[in-house]
């Protein structure tokens, strides 16, 4: 679009980001896009055009995954442009099925999977990302809910069924092989969620199970890797050899996830969960925010209840009923806590904090009742003068990728 900045100044009614770029959709339902490099959909070799005519008009959700864009307009019929191998193109027997009667778009980096009105599941682009899913075809009936893992290296897919049960695919190495916990994923599902590379369903029961890369999430083990960059350059209490004083040794805390469990949320590598007695228990990447130090800890357990929890790639940020905020993982722990500092007094009256659901993105943005906008991290903090300009009042929404950030702000 070469009037971008003209399609930007109002209008809009939804905005979302993915790595492949950014999407809105204005009044009257014409969809817009842009990307975050400076590639156009021509200079890319294996691109699929997009349908500038078909997206003037009834678009009434866009998507977008690493490497493509996906659309449903008014009826439910679905619209895919971008990378011909990440999503973009749909082939004439999947286009049949996405004429109408879609009604949601689930993304991993480069497939996607559209949920019908009907319970069906019609799913498209690279198979190692979940592109396929013949192989559970039989299975995906009544389907309520879809979720994928979003790893750049590979992905699946989870569905969950109106009986309660949890079936996958895609790469087995990023969850989409669930056959060791398949007793407990048969029934009593009630909601599922993911890290790139894992899955955590919680059960009607309040426990939790889990499964996919262990690393990430997929055994409830809060685990040590080598030493982090931002470890080594801390000065939070790290050795000459770069050892962190936190590093410890492989601790398992699935018996704090047994019952009691009300929300889980995922992060590149760490799953959180919040549990009926206020309590947060984390697991996965321990440097990345599945270790909670003994201050993170009082925090969240002093004053008032936790309403909510939100991720970013290696962040976490809790939101309390009092508006207060409480961050966690790589920022608020190393190299970018000094930033942290500066604007903890203002995380106050906060109402909500958006979940930046891709890798990469290095910060979160805490939106206040007021409708101004509070950045926390190294990259989500932009230059004063777009502080000043745009931060301060009428923000509803923020959604970013590891290149950039847009801000949604209410117009008069």
């Amino acid at each position: 679009y070469r009037d971008l900045a003209d399609e930007l100044t109002g209008g809009l009614t939804a905005l979302v980001a993915g790595q492949a770029g950014f999407a809105g959709i204005k009044r009257g339902g014409r969809a817009i896009f842009w990307r975050s490099g400076d590639s156009d959909d021509e200079e890319l070799a294996d691109a699929v055009p997009a349908p500038h005519s078909e997206l003037s008009e009834g678009v009434q959700k866009v998507y977008v995954n690493d490497e493509a864009f996906a659309a449903i307009k008014e009826g439910g019929q679905v619209l895919a442009w971008g990378s011909r191998s990440g999503g973009g193109f749909i082939s004439e027997d999947v286009a049949e099925q996405l004429r109408s009667g879609v009604k949601s778009i689930t993304h991993t980096a480069e497939a996607f999977a559209a949920l019908k009105e009907t319970g069906e599941v019609v799913t498209w682009g690279h198979p190692s990302f979940g592109g396929n899913c013949s192989r559970v075809a039989e299975q995906l009936v009544d389907v309520v809910s879809i979720t994928g893992a979003w790893g750049s290296g590979d992905g699946a897919f989870a569905a969950l069924t109106a009986n309660g049960a949890c079936v996958t695919w895609g790469s087995f190495g990023a969850g989409g092989d669930c056959r060791e916990v398949a007793e407990q994923l048969r029934s009593g599902v009630t909601s599922i969620s993911s890290t790139a590379s894992a899955f955590a369903a919680l059960k009607d029961t309040g426990a939790v199970v889990t499964w996919g890369d262990a690393e990430k999430g997929g055994r409830m083990e809060v685990t040590w890797g080598p030493p982090t960059d931002e470890e080594e350059c801390s000065d939070d209490g790290c050795h000459e050899d770069g050892e962190s004083e936190d590093h410890g040794e492989t601790y398992s805390v699935e018996d704090r996830l047994s019952s009691g469990v009300l929300a889980v949320v995922g992060s590149d590598n760490v799953f959180a969960a919040l549990k009926d007695t206020g309590e947060v228990v984390a697991w996965g990447c321990a440097p990345d925010g599945a270790h909670l130090k003994e201050d993170v800890k009082r925090k969240l357990s002093e004053g008032a209840p936790i309403k909510s929890i939100s991720a970013a790639t290696t962040t976490f940020a809790a939101l309390k009923e009092d508006g207060r905020v409480v961050p966690w993982g790589v920022i608020a722990d190393f190299g970018n806590g000094f930033l942290l500092d500066k604007v903890e007094d203002q995380l106050t009256d906060v109402v909500s904090v958006p979940n930046m659901p891709t890798e990469n993105v290095w910060g979160m943005f805490a939106i206040k009742k007021t409708g101004e906008v509070v950045p926390i991290g190294t990259i989500a903090n932009p230059p004063d003068h777009i502080i000043e300009d745009e931060f301060r009042s009428g923000v509803v929404d923020v959604v970013g990728n590891g290149n950039s950030f847009a801000l949604l702000k209410r117009t008069l």
